[in-house]
């Protein structure tokens, strides 16, 4: 059984989700919807049973979204890009009936992805990306005390920090100066964001550490999994993040790594790239 999520009020998502819940159904495929609102753009039903896959359509905000109902149900994932950069949604909308005969036939590669999981207060939430905590006045900044496996490692002033999977080392990790690290591995990347400290290096930690993250002094953050779940955490809250199941993304594009990089992020190809010409 295949289970779409299409991006809100984006009539090109609505198209292509359209065009592929056809070619799967000439294909004889069970089709679902993961919500009710994707079952009404759809003109499908929603289902009760677990999904073998889960296909998002839109950018790579759909397919964090779409992640939490592939992790839930232990299915597989991949996505439709409309939107600008899609790093995670590797399948461009001229490809949906290519797309539908692989999932027909169903002899497809997977790769699996690191997720994390933060704990607060017994309600744990998942996160392909990144959980971030941050400040929620924007002329103040945080402290926050961060210890790995118990034991205390930095007290971070800054804006916030953001702790990601390798994935999402691409996303807000990249934006704030920290690595770029390839997915394949599995790690924990801790970055501040704006810190006001000699020491603002990226951290990138084993995976199977725990971290305890806590907010001291007297003034809230914010904390968020992929850009959603947003808690408000008062000083002496804790949020605890370590390693989650791991996520399995269907290989479609079987690009590399290196040549990912070099198409979503257009990167020049070395000095000629840059300049234009074969020096």
């Amino acid at each position: 059984m295949i289970a779409l999520h299409i991006a809100a009020e984006r009539p090109p998502a609505e198209s292509a989700g359209r065009s592929l819940v056809a070619a799967l159904v000439d294909r004889g495929m069970v089709v679902t919807a993961c919500t009710a609102r994707d079952a009404a753009a759809l003109a499908i039903d929603t289902s009760s049973e677990a999904p073998d896959v889960v296909v998002a359509v839109g950018g790579d905000g759909t397919m964090l979204e779409a992640a939490r109902f592939a992790t839930a149900a232990e299915a597989d994932i991949v996505g439709i890009n409309v939107g600008r950069v899609g790093f995670l949604a590797e399948v461009e909308v001229g490809e949906v009936d290519a797309l539908a005969a692989l999932l027909a036939d169903g002899s497809y590669g997977v790769k699996e992805r690191m997720t994390l999981v933060a704990t607060h207060k017994g309600e744990a939430h998942v996160g392909l990306n990144d959980v971030v905590v941050e400040k929620v006045a924007s002329q103040q900044m945080i402290s926050v005390e961060v210890d790995v496996d118990g034991e205390r490692f930095l007290t971070y002033r800054a804006d916030g920090i953001i702790i990601s999977t390798p994935t999402g080392s691409s996303a807000y990790n990249l934006s704030a100066g920290g690595p770029l690290v390839d997915p394949r591995l599995s790690a924990i990347v801790i970055t501040p964001v704006a810190a006001y400290s000699l020491f603002s290096a990226p951290v990138i930690l084993h995976p199977g550490v725990a971290l305890d993250i806590k907010i001291v002094h007297d003034r809230p953050a914010g904390c968020s999994v992929d850009g959603r779940a947003s808690l408000v955490l008062e000083p002496g809250d804790q949020v605890k993040v370590t390693s989650g199941p791991a996520l399995r993304l269907i290989d479609v594009s079987g690009r590399s790594y290196p040549e990912t990089l070099r198409s979503k992020l257009r990167l020049p190809e070395g000095i000629s790239g840059i300049q234009g010409t074969d020096a």
